[in-house]
């Protein structure tokens, strides 16, 4: 939550800003308060009640900041390949086919930093709402190897929320493991084709773009709130 106060008195009574103005407020100083980058994805949740959500904030915070980073070197980059190719400031006589066809390969190659940089984001995007869960579980056993959907399993019921809204975390908490994984199996995996059991349906190719990614930031942050305003303490 954003307050607002009057600027030329000082001791005015500070009230609450209202949503529209919280999101003005954050954009107008995005880029020199990365401390409160988690701020827009958490919709102002105040995390006030365990150091562990501030923790959590902090991390989401570096998400955020990684994020926009990546997407705004991609775009500069982008945009002076494209310049650069319009102009034909890098064509050489005889050669402009060839020349234009190595721009196009380093417009490629940015493009692929890019993708993997928002896959690195949602990788560290979850890994901050799955350490919260980790942190979060009451029980004397450790949860080992156990995935983000196991962890939640086990933080559910430590929720005071209806069986419908279990649901629905479940399956948001689901969508982010298997968009996780999926990055997790692009990286790793073999860039030709490889034999595959028919009988198996064929795994989706994973898209990491700048929508992508935000869904990942605010879902990660829906989720963190309704489990701080729904935790039984």
């Amino acid at each position: 939550m954003y307050f607002k106060g009057d600027p030329d008195d000082m001791f005015s009574a500070m009230t609450p800003m209202s949503q529209e103005e919280m999101v003005e407020c954050y954009w107008a100083g995005v880029d020199e308060n990365p401390s409160s980058l988690a701020d827009l994805y958490v919709d102002f949740h105040d995390f006030i009640h365990d150091f562990l959500f501030m923790e959590f904030a902090s991390r989401l915070g570096a998400s955020v900041f990684l994020f926009r980073r990546i997407a705004a070197a991609s775009e500069e980059h982008l945009a002076q390949l494209s310049r650069a190719k319009e102009s034909g400031s890098r064509r050489i006589r005889g050669w402009e086919y060839e020349c234009d066809m190595m721009v196009d390969e380093d417009m490629y190659a940015v493009k692929d930093v890019e993708t993997i940089g928002y896959g690195a984001v949602t990788v560290a995007a979850v890994a901050a709402l799955e350490a919260l869960a980790e942190d979060l579980i009451t029980t004397d056993r450790p949860s080992g190897s156990s995935g983000l959907q196991q962890k939640f399993e086990r933080l559910l019921p430590l929720l005071s929320l209806s069986s419908e809204g279990k649901t629905e975390v479940q399956a948001q908490v689901k969508k982010l493991a298997n968009r996780r994984n999926s990055f997790a199996h692009s990286v790793t995996g073999h860039p030709w084709h490889t034999w595959r059991d028919p009988s198996k349906p064929p795994r989706e190719k994973p898209i990491f773009d700048k929508e992508s990614v935000s869904d990942t930031l605010f879902t990660v942050g829906r989720i963190a709130v309704v489990v701080d305003c729904h935790l039984d303490r």
